[in-house]
């Protein structure tokens, strides 16, 4: 059943939407978005659309979404070719969207899984701490592993300011992004929560303080950020769910060519994820079913269930150096709760 969602227009970089009530799926153009309207990926268009629509439609969609073949009608092919599902690249970002300051943001805990090992890890950790224009931040370290820290983690931990970092260990016998977030959670001060990679970097410092300006919107829940990889392209500016149930990432390794607007979406990664306290309280925080990927999505699942909104503040950009601490992912559960019921 869908989420109900209080009235409400975002702005939009354009691209398809599925709307509310029945779900039909649209095409929008860059600029407000009525309350309602979730961006989803061209895959998950034409999955959408060629389920209702004409085989012959059917057909070119499963031809690669890249453009219209010579052989189709002329009417259906100058309309394919004026959609995104015809589009040779990325779609264009909207102009940048202004977001007003809240008043004195609230404080902020930083929950960091880690290997604390390595000298990429330093150098993200610190320019987290050094390059973050907030005023009231603290950082949660959290080990989960086997033993306790060894020298080589003592040592980066020992560099880092006491002051500010809260280093924590949590026997494992395996690696659990949920386990460890719901661990530092459980020791973390701030009123809001940011889940945060161990290769995240700011690439701009006000990155945290626009996560918090869009999370101190009425009704929203959950706020993730846009992540960027360090030789250029997006990362991540959101989640879409297909229809399978599986997770897609829009505008993947799309080129970076401004602004990108503030605007819902369907979930974000935990690579970067800002949540008030008590909501997480509520949702009883990540699920551990979930070692690695997935579990993400599911807290933004059960968050949109409570009514609450996941946005993606546009504005505020990192660099992620995907795995490079994890390496590979464990494969996450086939459906977990969240999903199941949001999926079948």
């Amino acid at each position: 059943m869908p989420v109900p969602l209080p009235p409400r227009v975002l702005d939009s970089a354009g691209g398809w939407h599925v709307g509310p009530g029945a779900g039909r799926v649209v095409f929008l153009p860059p600029g407000p978005v009525a309350p309602g309207f979730v961006p989803i990926s061209r895959p998950e268009a034409a999955l959408r659309l060629a389920s209702a629509t004409a085989p012959l439609l059917a057909a070119v969609l499963a031809r690669g979404l890249l453009r219209a073949p010579a052989a189709l009608p002329r009417r259906l092919r100058a309309a394919l070719a004026h959609s995104a599902l015809a589009a040779d690249g990325p779609e264009a970002e909207a102009p940048p969207r202004s977001v007003a300051p809240r008043g004195p943001h609230p404080p902020v805990s930083l929950i960091v899984p880690s290997t604390a090992r390595g000298g990429a890890v330093a150098r993200s950790l610190r320019a987290v701490l050094d390059g973050t224009d907030y005023p009231a931040l603290d950082l949660v370290l959290v080990l989960a592993q086997p033993d306790p820290p060894d020298a080589v983690q003592r040592r980066l931990i020992g560099r880092l300011d006491p002051a500010r970092v809260r280093p924590l260990w949590l026997p494992a016998r395996r690696f659990n992004f949920a386990a460890a977030c719901n661990h530092g959670a459980g020791v973390a001060s701030g009123a809001l929560l940011c889940l945060l990679n161990d290769d995240v970097a700011p690439r701009r410092p006000d990155w945290l303080a626009r996560m918090a300006d869009a999370l101190a919107e009425p009704g929203t829940g959950v706020v993730g950020a846009r992540l960027m990889y360090p030789e250029g392209g997006v990362q991540h500016v959101g989640i879409a769910l297909g229809p399978d149930g599986a997770c897609r990432h829009p505008h993947r390794f799309a080129a970076a060519r401004g602004a990108w607007p503030t605007q819902e979406v369907a979930a974000v990664t935990g690579a970067c994820l800002l949540t008030p306290r008590a909501l997480w309280q509520d949702l009883g925080g990540l699920n551990p079913a979930f070692p690695a990927a997935g579990n993400d999505v599911d807290y933004c699942l059960r968050a949109r269930a409570r009514g609450a909104r996941v946005v993606l503040a546009g504005g505020a950009v990192l660099s992620h150096d995907e795995s490079r601490s994890y390496r590979r992912h464990p494969r996450p559960p086939a459906r977990a709760p969240a999903l199941a019921a949001a999926t079948s």
